[in-house]
């Protein structure tokens, strides 16, 4: 799924959202995970959140979220800011907005996770495919892309199998190199 609203936030929670294989790009802020005194709970997996005007994702000081095998880069402002438990193996460009617990100490930080532009790369929506040397190929966890469940996705954002090749590892973020 796109989130690209042009608009303030491309998603605003103070409820419940699981998000899987999705790209928020061109909003203000992709994600809201935090509105005033309501703090939303949130489970995302395998999804990019790049290229937004302010900041990538807000999560709030609460510990409500977890967010694995995913990527917030090349955001106007921080590309994560608040407190969340980590599932492990995502990449954050501009990490010192956020305070990440948990996890088994696989994240990225601090590199460009060498996004190509927001385009048709296949499938039903836009995405951002990772480009030649980037991070995020082959970034994922061994054990295979999973959803908030424990469940391996099969599949990325376009519908194109995941991993690619077939039995090797999975990439970070919405989209696989095929």
């Amino acid at each position: 799924m796109l989130f690209r609203s042009g608009s303030d936030v491309g998603i605003s929670n103070d409820g419940q959202l699981t998000v899987a294989n999705s790209t928020f790009s061109g909003n203000g802020v992709g994600i809201s995970n935090a509105f005033g005194e309501f703090v939303g709970v949130m489970d995302m997996s395998n999804s990019t959140v790049a290229n937004n005007l302010g900041d990538g994702i807000d999560f709030g000081p609460a510990l409500t979220s977890s967010v694995r095998n995913s990527i917030f880069a090349g955001n106007g402002g921080e590309d994560c800011s608040g407190g969340l438990i980590s599932g492990d193996y995502n990449l954050i460009q501009k990490a010192p907005g956020c305070e990440w617990f948990g996890g088994g100490g696989h994240n990225i930080t601090g590199v460009a996770a060498k996004l190509g532009p927001l385009s048709w790369t296949g499938g039903w929506t836009e995405t951002m495919k990772p480009l030649h040397g980037s991070p995020a190929i082959n970034g994922g966890d061994p054990a295979g892309c999973k959803d908030s469940s424990g469940q391996k996705i099969t599949q990325d954002q376009r519908g194109f199998p995941r991993p690619y090749p077939a039995g090797g590892r999975c990439d970070i973020g919405a989209v696989e190199l095929q």
